[in-house]
């Protein structure tokens, strides 16, 4: 398999014409792929929407993760696809959605069309950036914690990631360092979730340095997320990165599949022309969850998680059906 770029000997092609049957490469040839270099693009394929929805369903569970406080992508169809980030500003590389408690495993790109100047996508290899960086610098990564929080209501949280309620708090349930209040008689609830800047990639079981504090130190606020890192340091792994970051030249029908879990991603800045890219957000089978009823209330959610011997209420208001819970 060819290399996404040879300079830095970074991520991998499949093309049509190295597909002997003439459609898609199969899942485990694709998945391997991933697995191997981190960030493999598919090219001549010619997928519209549909198939390009069809073709990432067969790889995993669309789950979308855009929660935060400003919401810059709109939905582009009732199946989880949204567009990229509206505007034409160069985006700093991250990992998608990783401060959440359900950052997604893959992030699949398709270009529906791009005649832009600039507006290229970036991609870098976070094990190789930890790798890259002074033993005194890894240390102190690894003990930095990225603390997230977040308020809004229930409506607003079933925007802004298609799925039901329910489901949402049983994942939270799942994950570590992931605390939990839901308010039912306002409507609403609180999220607090703690996650390690450096992080175990899926597929290697390897360390790298796939989080979003490049771009927490661009916006200026690395200060409110993060306690007792120094900017500085922040900065000497950003210009590192530069080093290490490919610049992706799109073009329509290209599909862009990156591990989520090393890779991080970003975007050039851009002017004149269109660039439409969207975007869907998988996770892999082994970490399905089991749907649940979307008329279900976040109190019947509430009552599932006591069922669970897993966890344990840190705060019950029987009358007000405020839980808070902590895995142990």
């Amino acid at each position: 398999m060819k290399f996404l770029s040879d300079e830095l000997g970074l991520g991998g092609v499949i093309e049509s014409s190295d597909v002997l049957a003439g459609g898609l490469p199969g899942n485990d040839e694709l998945l391997a792929a991933v697995a191997e270099r981190g960030a493999v693009l598919l090219r001549g394929f010619h997928l519209d929407k549909d198939s390009f929805e069809r073709f990432t369903d067969s790889i995993g569970t669309v789950r979308p993760a855009n929660v935060h406080w400003v919401t810059t992508r709109k939905f582009e169809s009732s199946r989880g696809t949204e567009s990229v980030d509206f505007g034409n500003d160069a985006i700093p590389l991250h990992a998608e959605s990783y401060y959440t408690p359900i950052c997604p495993q893959t992030v699949v790109f398709w270009c529906a069309n791009s005649t832009a100047r600039g507006g290229e996508t970036l991609i870098c290899d976070g094990e190789r950036l930890y790798e890259s960086l002074p033993p005194d610098v890894q240390e102190v990564l690894r003990s930095t914690v990225i603390h997230w929080r977040y308020q809004c209501s229930f409506a607003r949280l079933v925007e802004q990631t298609q799925r039901p309620l329910a489901e949402f708090l049983e994942w939270c349930a799942r994950t570590p360092n992931c605390e939990v209040v839901v308010d039912d008689k306002q409507r609403q609830l609180s999220i607090s979730y703690s996650a390690p800047a450096i992080r175990t990639a899926e597929w290697t079981r390897r360390p790298a340095f796939a989080n979003n504090l490049l771009s927490l130190a661009h916006s200026g606020v690395l200060a409110d997320w993060v306690a007792d890192l120094d900017p500085d340091l922040v900065a000497t792994v950003g210009e590192l990165a530069e080093k290490l970051t490919l610049k992706h030249n799109w073009r329509p029908g290209d599909v862009l599949v990156i591990d989520n879990t090393r890779f991080m991603h970003g975007r050039a800045a851009w002017s004149g022309g269109t660039r439409d890219v969207r975007v869907r957000m998988l996770t892999s089978d082994s970490l399905r969850i089991r749907h649940v009823d979307g008329q279900a209330d976040a109190g019947t959610a509430i009552k599932r998680l006591l069922r669970n011997t897993a966890f344990r209420p840190r705060s019950i208001a029987t009358n007000r059906l405020v839980g808070s819970w902590v895995k142990r």
